[in-house]
Order: structure tokens, then C-alpha cells, then sequence
């Protein structure tokens, strides 16, 4: 677990490692939703 302390700077743009999150936690916007780590830049 982390935290942040301040705001964050980058907005957000995509969801990492969904294909290990928990059946019951649904993921409900539009961002890009990846397995494992997105591709390199």
C-alpha cells in the first residue's frame, strides 16, 4: 500500500495488472485497462 502526500501530478490515463484484480471490484470508466504493464513509450 502507498500514499501520496500532496496532488498528484500526472492525470490519470490507464489501468495496470486487471487481469489480477478481485472478481468483485469492477472497474467503471473509460481509461485503457491492461492485463500486466502497458507497453513502453
Amino acid at each position: 500500500m502507498g500514499a501520496i502526500d500532496g496532488n498528484p501530478t500526472h492525470p490519470e490515463a490507464y489501468h495496470i495488472y486487471v487481469g489480477s484484480k478481485a472478481p468483485w471490484h469492477e472497474i467503471t470508466d473509460d481509461f485503457i485497462q491492461y492485463d500486466e504493464a502497458p507497453p513502453p513509450e
